[in-house]
């Protein structure tokens, strides 16, 4: 059991064994290709590194480690810019995983399903990992994750409704992606029920219609939309409260 009382750093070696025991879950690390890297010519090419798994070696690596912080039950766990794929039928649970409150795993080729099984996971970024859809989320991750960033991939409007379903979401990020309307089905009563913050930025949204859209979100406090292709701002009518 860990002291909390003192910073505890697994190692590589020691996650090594400690997979061999209880069937931890581990990532596949893809070599980078020189010539897969990005083009400076559009929003979806300053996404940050490409990955390509043609000749990749089929090595296994676990997580790197897991720190917990001094003083603190909370781990960080920190997998960003190595290029790793989630393996097929692994779980992350169990051991110093079941610990893990905050994850960067910017600069992948993960996707967000490949975290359903942490059980603690409560700020998650997915940075740059090429998503191109993202599924609807169930299992821990759906009833502990408050903040997500997925900014500077290439999701599409419907990935907005498929993220809507988490109820304890608090913070969404999606600056940088494919978006050029907000579906109107986030309209519904279960939808993002505790969303505060919702980053849109650099986009490609240009309906009026969106701020409607947006404004069933009662919960939301702060609306970043800049770098758009809006060209007005409808007057928008407030709901009076009744007391």
């Amino acid at each position: 059991m860990f002291s909390r009382n003192k910073l505890v750093v697994l190692k590589r070696s020691q996650l090594e064994e400690y997979k061999r025991k209880s069937l931890v879950g581990h990532w596949v690390l893809l070599k980078e290709s020189c010539e897969d890297l990005p083009k400076e010519n559009d929003k979806s090419s300053k996404q940050g590194r490409r990955y390509s798994s043609a000749g990749a070696a089929s090595t296994r690596f676990t997580t790197g480690n897991v720190t917990i912080r001094p003083g603190s039950a909370e781990g960080f766990l920190d997998v960003s810019g190595g290029g790793y794929l989630h393996a097929e039928g692994e779980r992350f649970d169990g051991g110093p995983f079941d610990r893990v409150n905050t994850v960067n795993a910017d600069d992948n080729l993960l996707r967000l399903e490949s975290f359903h099984t942490f059980v603690s996971v409560r700020r998650l970024s997915l940075r740059r990992n090429h998503l191109k859809s993202v599924k609807p989320i169930d299992g821990d991750l759906a009833e502990t994750l408050i903040r997500l960033d997925v900014s500077e991939n290439q999701l599409n409007p419907d990935d907005i409704y498929r993220l809507s379903i988490m109820s304890k979401l608090e913070q969404l990020y999606m600056l940088a992606n494919n978006l050029t309307v907000i579906p109107e089905s986030i309209t519904n009563c279960h939808c993002f029920l505790s969303l505060k913050l919702l980053d849109l930025s650099d986009n490609y949204l240009s309906c009026p219609r969106t701020f409607y859209v947006l404004s069933t979100l009662h919960n939301l406090q702060v609306l970043n939309m800049s770098n758009n292709r809006i060209s007005f701002i409808p007057y928008l009518l407030m709901k009076q409260a009744r007391y």
